[in-house]
């Protein structure tokens, strides 16, 4: 959290992470596999995760629970790394919404997984203190349909790997109301 913080004072508009499940909630990591033990985050608890990995990263819960992120007004952009996240994820959003004040429109949540972004869309429909999420597909090929499908999907975004940035494609999301952010893989 202290490197959110730090975001936070050099003034960041929007503050990247990725979550990854685990059997009693979603914890802020990159990798859901634990490469020495071949032991995937999803059968562990936050606690075990945390102790194999050696580190204290924070559990989603926490991130929004921390009062100076949620009182700086930056945007959070949860990228989903792992099968099983969406649920947690939501209930964690919508627990920070009823109950610690925060925003759902500072939300985005952003998927390689066009499914996902269905379950997502299923409970921002359903109930009203979502509706204001936003959500953005992580491709790293262009598709046929350039970016028709993830306007129907309801994105506010795609954000692409650095080979499908062409001007074409650009101009096709922004016709479409969607920005386009790139990326580069680690």
């Amino acid at each position: 959290i202290a490197s959110f913080h730090r975001a936070i004072e050099l003034g960041a508009d929007m503050i990247e992470f990725d979550l990854i499940s685990c059997s009693d909630g979603v914890l802020v990591h990159h990798d859901p596999l634990h490469e020495e033990t071949g032991k995937w985050t999803y059968s562990m608890t936050t606690e075990e995760a945390r102790k194999l990995m050696g580190s204290d990263h924070p559990t989603l819960k926490e991130m929004l629970q921390d009062r100076i992120l949620r009182d700086s007004g930056v945007d959070l952009y949860f990228d989903l790394k792992h099968t099983k996240i969406v649920r947690p994820t939501m209930y964690a959003i919508l627990e920070a919404v009823t109950r610690e004040n925060w925003s759902s429109k500072r939300f985005i949540i952003a998927t390689f997984k066009q499914m996902e972004l269905l379950e997502i869309n299923a409970f921002r429909r359903s109930i009203p203190e979502l509706k204001e999420l936003r959500t953005a597909v992580i491709i790293d090929a262009v598709p046929l349909s350039l970016a028709k499908d993830f306007e129907s999907l309801g994105c506010a975004a795609v954000s692409v790997g650095k080979s499908c940035v062409f001007p074409e494609f650009v101009f096709d999301c922004h016709q479409r109301g969607l920005q386009m952010w790139a990326w580069t893989p680690n």
